[in-house]
């Protein structure tokens, strides 16, 4: 009798392990699909931000140039180079 009580116990503790791993697994599959939709999102928005971004980086490669053109003017046009650029 008291073997059959030892594994009963021990049948009721493998249950509740199993069904707690169950309900982890769970949690871990909500958490993927949550970061894959965030992640479809995430290169849904750098796609319609990278046009924008290509236009303001030729406007400041021009301002540059504008701006060594300008110092380089004022200092007998001698020349200049803007390092650490876009």
């Amino acid at each position: 009798m008291l073997f059959f009580h030892v594994f009963c116990r021990y049948v009721t503790r493998l249950a509740e392990q199993l069904l707690q791993n169950l309900k982890l697994a769970k949690k871990l599959d909500y958490a993927v699909e949550m970061a894959l939709n965030k992640k479809l999102e995430l290169e849904q928005e750098s796609d319609a931000i990278r046009p924008k971004i290509n236009v303001l980086t030729k406007q400041t490669r021009e301002l540059q140039n504008s701006l060594a053109k300008e110092i380089s003017g004022k200092y007998n046009n001698r020349p200049v180079y803007i390092t650490g650029g876009v």
